[in-house]
């Protein structure tokens, strides 16, 4: 059986981040793996760090982590929900995990950016959808999860190699039994036809989505609309080379897409298998 991964830092984000994950595993009866990563600097200035301090440290995330873990079997009736807490980066930490055991069915992680008028998803995803090749679902502060969400998926139908993320789009939105709508902004030909193969097609068929194919250029005001218009819950997109989700991770900017971010937002990878 598969498993939901949520990492915590023990922050109010994260834990809010790690509530929506605990939910998601009682309703989709997935065990739930909390994962706490910690790393400390080699020596602050010309003093060298004392050598217990990463055992000190490691024994009292421990102790939060096992709080945490009986906290969260006290809330929610029928979860199988366990801790580690490991040295190193979140991003090592969740790959050797994974690599170890086998990888998870979705991998869920809160934003810490606290930074004024920043967006949260260049805190979060930047780094982990880039890096970490496991389906990635970035919950901003107070999303709650529903089952039987209204889900998008924004798909670029110029992206190759997506017959992947998109069985995994299938089986998330399966799972959580969501109502999936895939948004192609764009992607029209001279007489506005679709565009979609039957690969994508027989890809997404067990999730029976909805397809929508808004034309124009404007691909992030037209999702965020999209979204705003029929009260997503979920977002997802497949980070490419190419996709607009890279342009917006490179970007200074994303004012276009700021309120729709503060919707959860699942990354998948255009290689994933």
């Amino acid at each position: 059986m598969s498993y939901i991964i949520a990492a915590t830092d023990f922050t109010d984000t994260s834990l809010n981040a790690v509530t929506y994950a605990a939910d998601m595993a009682v309703a989709t009866g997935y065990p739930l793996v909390l994962i706490n990563a910690f790393s400390l600097p080699v020596m602050v200035g010309d003093v060298p760090l004392p050598a217990t301090l990463i055992e000190d440290t490691r024994v009292d995330m421990e102790k939060q982590m096992s709080t945490l873990v009986k906290t969260l079997a006290t809330a929610h009736t029928g979860l199988a929900v366990t801790g580690e807490v490991r040295y190193g980066t979140v991003i090592d930490v969740i790959e050797r995990y994974a690599t170890e055991n086998r990888p998870p069915f979705i991998t869920i992680m809160g934003n810490t950016n606290t930074r004024e008028n920043s967006v949260w998803i260049l805190s979060t995803l930047s780094d982990a959808s880039g890096n970490l090749n496991l389906p990635v679902l970035a919950v901003p502060p107070g999303a709650v999860f529903k089952t039987a969400p209204v889900m998008c998926l924004a798909l670029d139908l110029t992206m190759t190699d997506i017959a992947g993320p998109l069985r995994q789009v299938a089986d998330i939105a399966t799972a959580i039994r969501a109502q999936l709508h895939v948004v192609n902004v764009g992607n029209n030909d001279a007489r506005g036809n679709r565009l979609i193969s039957d690969e994508i097609e027989l890809a997404l068929l067990p999730a029976r989505p909805a397809y929508h194919f808004i034309p124009g250029e404007e691909v992030e005001e037209n999702i965020q609309t999209f979204c705003e218009e029929n009260r997503v819950k979920l977002l997802a997109v497949i980070h490419g080379r190419h996709s607009f989700f890279e342009s917006l991770v490179n970007r200074s900017h994303t004012k276009h897409m700021a309120k729709t971010m503060q919707i959860p937002l699942l990354v998948l990878h255009e290689t994933a298998n």
